[in-house]
């Protein structure tokens, strides 16, 4: 009966630690504010894809200016360095994209593409909370009725930010 219990014991721990290969988040990263799913590949590999509700400025070299909201979605792909943490735990780096289909408040609608490197640091605490703070640098390309939108004439890369708060399971 002891054997059993202790093997009992000893394979739901086992369980309970692979178990946690998902985080389920709440995040806010430059230009879209959603929830945001991560999944674990191996000890030092995830995947996140993120949707929900876009916010771009849109701008062009003329000073044209238009805040525009609609729907948007990302995936991303991160590499962690922390040996002696678990699963998605430490500091990250990895290559992102975003897709934002937005409208301004005239009946135009714009589609937005962010190419990223994100890098960024995930605490996952003992009631499997988790947070995370992210920076990375990118480049964004909008299209307006199928044309490319020339943005400002200075330097096409910008600083992009982010937190999110989840659970891990």
């Amino acid at each position: 009966m002891k054997k059993t219990f202790l093997l009992t014991l000893c394979l739901a721990g086992l369980f309970q630690m692979e178990a946690q290969n998902n985080i389920v988040k709440a995040s806010v990263v430059f230009g879209n504010a959603g929830v945001q799913y991560e999944r674990a590949l191996g000890k030092h590999f995830s995947v996140a894809g993120q949707g929900g509700f876009a916010f771009v400025n849109i701008s062009d070299r003329y000073g044209n200016n238009e805040f525009t909201t609609g729907f948007g979605y990302s995936a991303e792909a991160r590499c962690y360095f922390s040996s002696r943490k678990g699963k998605m735990q430490g500091w990250h780096i990895g290559p992102a994209i975003s897709f934002m289909d937005t409208k301004s408040d005239l009946p135009d609608k714009f589609k937005s593409t962010i190419y990223s490197v994100m890098t960024g640091s995930q605490w996952k605490f003992k009631s499997n909370l988790t947070l995370e703070f992210v920076l990375g640098v990118g480049h964004k390309e909008s299209q307006y009725d199928g044309r490319t939108i020339n943005e400002d004439d200075s330097l096409p890369v910008f600083v992009t930010g982010g937190f999110s708060v989840g659970y891990a399971f």
